[in-house]
């Protein structure tokens, strides 16, 4: 589809096959877009990581991110970062439950996701740790939740990523990103098994059963999650049904090219549908639904090799933070479903639980996620 707004010509591409030939085939032909003035000032004129052109800046960048920030094995060394701040939220949950309430579960997700990222960036650093990360708790108890710009003014936090990484460009993209994607994912996913009981139930089985068998006390271990075959599905459909964002970066073709028999103008940007496209009933059965299931038989995984699942995008311009993220999303989930049940507050029924999106860079839910945390006991 093709929109004219302004001055600029747009297409959008919504569909499986057309994606392949952007975000594959023509890969090369279609770079990110450079520059988009009114992000200049956030994002360094366009010379981070999101915003930079292909070239040698850009894979300095990537390779800093995928080696020493962003990799499997740097992700697997977090686990004791990721494993206590979530074991501080089960206690904070378990404390709340006692009384019988609600918790806002929006909040603590989003406040528990930005003390991970926050740690994961100031870890090694102990001063900068010492001095920073209390005043991040304190707001934490108060608020409950909070996003890294509430935290730190931008000359304030500037000074402290230099002081963490030359690079501080991509450090930013790391804080920007982590601290949205993740919550969101596990607010989703906990909305649709609050939606769809019979799955919560068939998930907190596998899950229980799983655990159950390591004896009293026993703790998430996630190392174990992966053997976990129905919570895996489970994320894959809320990645599925709700991208971590709606639509790609626009990318910019600097000379006219022919796509799929469509010539496509130079300067033409081209946006991908990542919504549409997990919903595109020509993939998908029934694609408005939530069905975990149909992810257990079959090997498409949302990594950007399958195009009718891009919930991270796909080719050079791949989410590099996608291994940190996800982590975070399991660790999360899984603790928060072998520890609790979890009702609705207010007696209200589950089809009547409303799933209105609040669509911007990430698409959250438009009202806060409430449920009542009620304590498992291991048999």
């Amino acid at each position: 589809m093709q929109l004219k707004l302004g001055e600029t010509y747009n297409v959008v591409v919504s569909s499986p096959e057309s994606a392949r030939a952007f975000l594959k085939t023509h890969d090369h032909e279609f770079p990110l877009r450079p520059y988009m003035p009114s992000a200049s000032i956030i994002f360094y004129g366009g010379k981070d990581i999101v915003f930079s052109p292909v070239g040698d800046h850009w894979r300095r960048m990537k390779k800093l991110c995928t080696t020493e920030l962003l990799s499997e094995k740097r992700v697997r060394s977090l686990r004791p970062v990721r494993e206590e701040e979530v074991g501080k939220l089960m206690k904070l949950i378990g404390g709340e439950a006692g009384g019988g309430g609600a918790v806002n579960l929006s909040r603590l997700l989003f406040a528990v996701s930005n003390m991970i990222t926050s740690r994961t960036a100031f870890g090694t650093i102990r001063e900068l740790e010492g001095s920073f990360l209390p005043v991040i708790h304190q707001i934490v108890q108060t608020l409950g939740g909070f996003s890294i710009g509430d935290i730190f003014p931008s000359n304030r936090l500037l000074i402290v990523l230099n002081t963490l990484i030359h690079n501080t460009h991509t450090v930013q993209d790391v804080f920007v990103a982590a601290g949205d994607s993740s919550p969101i994912a596990v607010e989703w996913t906990m909305s649709e098994l609050m939606k769809n009981p019979e799955k919560m139930e068939k998930v907190q089985r596998e899950v229980r059963h799983f655990f159950d068998k390591r004896g009293e006390g026993a703790v998430v271990d996630e190392a174990l999650l992966n053997e976990l075959k129905y919570l895996k599905s489970v994320v894959k459909e809320t990645f599925r049904l709700h991208p971590p964002a709606a639509l790609s970066l626009p990318r910019e073709g600097p000379e006219t090219v022919v796509v799929n028999g469509y010539q496509i103008p130079s300067r033409t940007r081209v946006i991908v549908n990542y919504w549409a496209i997990g919903r595109d009933p020509s993939h998908w059965t029934q694609p408005n639904q939530f069905i975990p299931e149909r992810f257990l038989d079959t090997c498409i995984d949302y990594r950007g090799f399958d195009f009718q699942l891009l919930p991270f995008g796909s080719g050079r311009r791949v989410c590099p933070g996608m291994n940190y993220g996800t982590a975070v999303v399991y660790s999360l989930l899984a603790n928060l479903l072998y520890r609790f049940n979890w009702e609705l507050p207010n007696q209200i029924k589950p089809q009547d639980l409303d799933m209105s999106e609040n669509f911007g860079g990430a698409i959250s839910r438009k009202k806060n996620l409430y449920l009542i945390p009620i304590p498992y006991h291991a048999p």
